[in-house]
């Protein structure tokens, strides 16, 4: 695989892991890349969680003020300092 920023310690470090990828490729070291992934062997599992998101996204939203409500609740007892 090639590098990629989860193989820092740190996030963008002191170079993103593009700058390591332009390194490595000028070099010649092309990394191997495992085709099954590559080609979705997990799109199954993804589409799950991608349902799974859907769904939770849903639920919070239908748990909030619309702005009028929200604009008036603010009017009404102000922002909140913390």
């Amino acid at each position: 695989m090639p590098p990629s920023r989860y193989d820092l310690h740190r996030i963008e470090e002191l170079f993103p892991a593009a700058s390591y990828q332009y390194v490595m490729y000028g070099m010649g070291l092309v990394p191997q890349v495992d085709r099954h992934i590559r080609h979705g062997e997990h799109a199954e599992l993804a589409d799950g969680y991608f349902r799974q998101a859907a769904t939770m996204t849903r639920k919070m939203l239908a748990g909030l003020p619309g702005n009028r409500e929200l604009i008036g609740h603010i009017v009404h007892h102000g922002m909140p300092t913390r």
